[in-house]
């Protein structure tokens, strides 16, 4: 029994010869029992891999969007950052006109308070010049109204 092909030596002898080296029918069947369990298991494990594609298809579809979605964030970002460059300097820009405006319209201020200074003292200077012409000429008919009047009603005055 010591022959190289009695591979179930010790074992119940049931076992139907195929061959001449000693290959059962039972060590056939198992064999081929065991590839057909190793189709399956790599059917098993294809699917299995083919599944695991596609989830890391649609894994890659999602991320390309989300990086597609991230660049117009980032360029609409950047156009933004763009107008706020754009606003600041245009903010900056007006309020150094409006800083020249209020120190032009201070000046101007200042100029019409002069003005209206000089105006006035122009105005008074022209009713006192006004008066003065009036009281010369009334002086001027006093002296000769009292000219007309006959000298007796002039002396009791004197």
């Amino acid at each position: 029994m010591g022959k190289k092909g009695n591979v179930l030596e010790g074992k119940p002898r049931n076992v139907i010869r195929v061959d001449r080296e000693g290959v059962s029918l039972q060590s056939v069947i198992k064999r081929t029992l065991r590839l057909e369990d190793a189709s399956v298991q790599a059917m098993s494990r294809k699917d299995e891999l083919e599944t695991k594609v596609k989830d890391l298809e649609t894994e890659k579809r999602r991320l390309l969007a989300e990086m597609e979605d991230l660049k117009k964030s980032s360029a609409r970002i950047q156009e933004l950052e763009g107008e706020a460059m754009e606003l600041a300097a245009r903010k900056a820009e007006l309020e150094e006109k409006i800083r020249a405006l209020e120190i032009e319209r201070n000046e101007l201020k200042d100029e019409v308070k002069e003005l209206e200074e000089r105006v006035a003292i122009a105005e008074l200077e022209a009713k006192m010049a006004e008066l003065q012409a009036e009281i010369r000429e009334l002086g001027e008919k006093k002296k000769q109204l009292e000219e007309k009047m006959p000298q007796a009603e002039a002396s009791p005055t004197t």
